[in-house]
C-alpha cells in the first residue's frame, strides 16, 4: 500500500471516530437540556419495600409494645412504693398499728411572689381518718358552685392546698388534705396500687382493687342526704347518671421533681384525687373506657347542692376552710367516705 492510500486510510479512520464523539456529545448536550433544574424532583418508579398498610401496622404494635413495657415500670415503681411506705409505718408503729389512725402529714407549700426567705412554708391539712378493722376512710370537703356547673366535668374531687389547686376550678368537690395520707389509708385498707393510664385520656378500661366513694350532707332542714360519688356526673349519650361501678385504686404516678430533687407521687404535685377523665396522677379513677373522653360526662346539676338548701355542721368552717380560698361563701361542706367496692345488682 502507498503513502497516500495510508494516509487515506488513516483520515477515513480518524472522521469515523470523530463521528463517534460527535454523536456521543450530542447526545449529552441533550441530556442535559431535558434534565430537571435545580428543585425539580425526578420521579422513579419503584415497588416498596413494605407493604404502607403492614408497615403500619408493624409501628402501631410496636408503640403498644412501648407503652406497654413503660406502664409495666410505672406499675412496678408504684407497688415497690407503696410496700416502702407500709414497711416504715409497720417500722414506726413497731409491727402493731393501730385499728384506727388519723393522718394528717404537713404539707411544704411555695412561699408567696416576692418571699425570698428559704425557710420552708408547712401547713396544717385537714385529717383523714382510717379505720382499719371496719375498712373505712373518712374526710371532709366542700361542694361548691363551680363555673362551669352543668358543663364538662373531669374531676371528681381535687385538693386546694397551695400551688396544687389548678384543677380544683372544674372539680365537683374540693378538699383540704394531704394527697399522701389519703394515699396511705387506701393502702392500710389492704388495696394494691393499679395499672392506670400512661398518659391522659387513654380510652381505655381500666383493672383492679375498686372502692366506693359516697357523699354525705345534710339539708337546710337538717335531713341527712347522701349520693355515691357516680350520681353526680351525668353521660350525655345515655342520658343516664354513671354505673356505680367503684373506682379504681390506680396509685398515682411516681414521677421525678427536679425542683425538689427527689420522687414523689403526682398527686402531691397536680392535686389529682379522684378523676372522671382517665390521668397517670390520680389516685382514684374511673374504671371504664369512658374516662378517657374529655367530653363524655358533664355534672348532675340536679343532684350537686346548692348552698342555700345546705348547713354546714359537721364541723366549724374557719376549722376547715381559710377565709382567702374563695370557696367559703358559695360552698356546700360534705363528708367522704371511702369503702371497698360492693357490686351493686
Amino acid at each position: 500500500m502507498g503513502v497516500k492510500e495510508e494516509l487515506k486510510l488513516f483520515f477515513s479512520a480518524g472522521a469515523f471516530v470523530l463521528a463517534l464523539l460527535s454523536v456521543a456529545l450530542s447526545i449529552r448536550i441533550a441530556s442535559v437540556k431535558t434534565a430537571p433544574s435545580s428543585g425539580q424532583t425526578i420521579l422513579i418508579e419503584s415497588e416498596p419495600i413494605v407493604d404502607p398498610a403492614k408497615a403500619a401496622e408493624i409501628r402501631a404494635r410496636e408503640k403498644k409494645e412501648e407503652f406497654d413495657r413503660m406502664e409495666e415500670e410505672a406499675l412496678k415503681k408504684k407497688r415497690e412504693w407503696a410496700q416502702r411506705a407500709l414497711d416504715e409505718l409497720n417500722k414506726r408503729y413497731d409491727g402493731k398499728i393501730p385499728d384506727t389512725l388519723i393522718l394528717a402529714t404537713k404539707m411544704e407549700i411555695p412561699r408567696p411572689f416576692g418571699d425570698e426567705s428559704k425557710e420552708k412554708l408547712m401547713v396544717e391539712p385537714l385529717p383523714v381518718m382510717v379505720d382499719i378493722k371496719n375498712k373505712r376512710i373518712e374526710f371532709l370537703a366542700l361542694f361548691h358552685q363551680s363555673t362551669r356547673q352543668g358543663g364538662i366535668v373531669e374531676v371528681m374531687l381535687s385538693t386546694t392546698i397551695g400551688a396544687l389547686d389548678h384543677r380544683a376550678y372544674e372539680a365537683i368537690s374540693v378538699t383540704r388534705i394531704n394527697p399522701h395520707d389519703l394515699w396511705l389509708a387506701l393502702l392500710l385498707l389492704g388495696l394494691q396500687p393499679a395499672k392506670g393510664v400512661y398518659k391522659e385520656g387513654e380510652q381505655i378500661e381500666l383493672v383492679g382493687d375498686k372502692v366506693d366513694v359516697i357523699f354525705h350532707w345534710l339539708n337546710i332542714d337538717g335531713t341527712p342526704k347522701s349520693a355515691y360519688a357516680e350520681d353526680f356526673i351525668y353521660c350525655m349519650e345515655t342520658h343516664k347518671t354513671a354505673d356505680r361501678s367503684g373506682w379504681v385504686f390506680v396509685g398515682s404516678r411516681v414521677g421525678f421533681d427536679p425542683i425538689e430533687n427527689r420522687e414523689v407521687l403526682g398527686t402531691e404535685k397536680l392535686g389529682d384525687i379522684i378523676l372522671v377523665w382517665h390521668h397517670p396522677a390520680a389516685i382514684l379513677d374511673l374504671p371504664s373506657k369512658e374516662g378517657g373522653k374529655s367530653d363524655y360526662f358533664i355534672y348532675n346539676s340536679q343532684l350537686l347542692p346548692y348552698p342555700a338548701s345546705c348547713i354546714h355542721n359537721f364541723c366549724p368552717l374557719n376549722f376547715f376552710w381559710a377565709e382567702d380560698d374563695g370557696f367559703s361563701l358559695i360552698s356546700v361542706l360534705t363528708k367522704v367516705v371511702i369503702t371497698p367496692h360492693k357490686d351493686k345488682k
